[in-house]
């Protein structure tokens, strides 16, 4: 209450938070999202590799469900390629390597590299554990907006959202039609299989996330931003 109370306007940084803030305190927020500055394609990208691709940190927030989409990719053999700050993906990808799952670790040192890379992928994961196997609550899962995702709906691939069905992750891209959601476990093998197909319904979600950019871009939340100062 003294929070909110003092504050002119309240900013958050995904719909899913501005929702959670609505049903939790009856709060009216402006969502103020992650700018993408780079190009974006106009049109799907073409895959080099038909591999799976993972960024940045693995821990408590997405550890069980990152690891029960490699292990499923073994199993069709598919390889999940992971990439993390400072290429510190590479001692969590050696002990998988050791299990016998096949995973890959790369490091690009420039952003314009991973840039270059993202579009050349075959599909790109965004995942998050459910609380009832994470030490974060239900709050804080359940609003997550990965600051990765603008980057995936940029790259012209595919992408598979693999969290529960009432978190807001899910809910954004089943509004936007914009990535395969998957809602449990069991339907993992099938929607690794469709997202790496060049099934009609996968391209369409990726020319839909390619018009949510300007939403991301530097101009438009500049603009949102400054709409806020004035009033």
């Amino acid at each position: 209450r003294l929070v909110f109370g003092s504050a002119r306007r309240v900013l958050v940084m995904s719909e899913g938070m501005r929702a959670y803030y609505q049903r939790k305190y009856e709060l009216d927020s402006v969502v103020l999202p992650h700018i993408y500055a780079e190009k974006v394609l106009v049109r799907p990208s073409v895959p080099r590799e038909k591999t799976l691709f993972w960024s940045g940190g693995i821990y408590g927030i997405n550890n069980h469900a990152v690891l029960d989409v490699i292990r499923t990719a073994t199993a069709l053999g598919v390889t999940t390629r992971i990439t993390a700050a400072g290429g510190l993906a590479k001692e969590r990808v050696l002990s998988w390597r050791r299990e016998g799952l096949l995973v890959e670790a790369v490091y690009y040192p420039e952003r314009c590299d991973y840039v270059e890379a993202l579009a050349g992928q075959g599909a790109h994961i965004l995942a998050l554990n459910d609380s009832a196997v994470s030490e974060f609550g239900e709050g804080e899962l359940s609003t997550i907006f990965p600051t990765k995702t603008p980057d995936y709906l940029a790259s012209g691939r595919p992408i598979m959202v693999y969290c529960p069905e009432r978190y807001e992750l899910a809910a954004y891209f089943q509004k936007h039609k914009c990535g395969i959601v998957v809602t449990r476990s069991e339907d993992l093998p099938n929607a690794i299989r469709k997202v790496l197909s060049k099934d009609p319904d996968v391209q369409a979600c990726v020319q839909n996330g390619l018009m949510l950019m300007p939403t991301f871009s530097p101009e438009h939340v500049a603009k949102t931003l400054m709409s806020v100062i004035d009033e």
